[in-house]
């Protein structure tokens, strides 16, 4: 294991990998919050965390996780050709800009989903394809001390 460290250390030296991360998720984070901000859907989606561990929240207007808006988050991103769990985003150093690239149209024309709804004043579960999702850890999520 000790053989295999150095090796890995040596590998973040040479290729920058904290660095790289870093750029990638600062470009990903700039590009979402500008999405949020296009589509007036600040209520409903959120960011936290750093940007080479962002996390994707989705709430209602008063701030209360909503696994409804979570499941159709997770729905229109896999139909954009994301598959994501509907909070931690995970890069990695095989992503390249246009994979980026991808990740960010996924998420503006998912944004652009939620904003439809709220704009035609349909219920998100409306728009579901499937079933919603149920919260795992159910006591933390009724406390709001989760992300999706």
């Amino acid at each position: 294991t000790l053989a295999a460290a150095i090796e890995n250390i040596k590998i973040y030296k040479k290729d920058k990998v904290i660095k790289n991360f870093w750029k990638k998720g600062d470009y990903v984070e700039s590009n979402f919050l500008r999405i949020i901000k296009k589509h007036n859907i600040e209520k409903y989606v959120s960011l936290a965390g750093y940007s080479v561990r962002l996390m994707v929240n989705t709430h209602n207007a008063n701030g209360v996780q909503d696994p409804i808006l979570s499941t159709l988050y997770q729905q229109e991103m896999f139909k954009n050709g994301v598959l994501c769990f509907a909070g931690v985003l995970m890069l990695s150093m095989s992503h390249k800009k246009k994979d980026l690239d991808l990740l960010n149209n996924a998420f503006d024309m998912t944004c652009k989903k939620i904003r439809y709804a709220i704009d035609k004043k349909k219920s998100f579960k409306s728009l579901l394809t499937c079933k919603p999702m149920s919260p795992v850890f159910k006591g933390l999520r009724e406390r709001n001390a989760v992300s999706n």
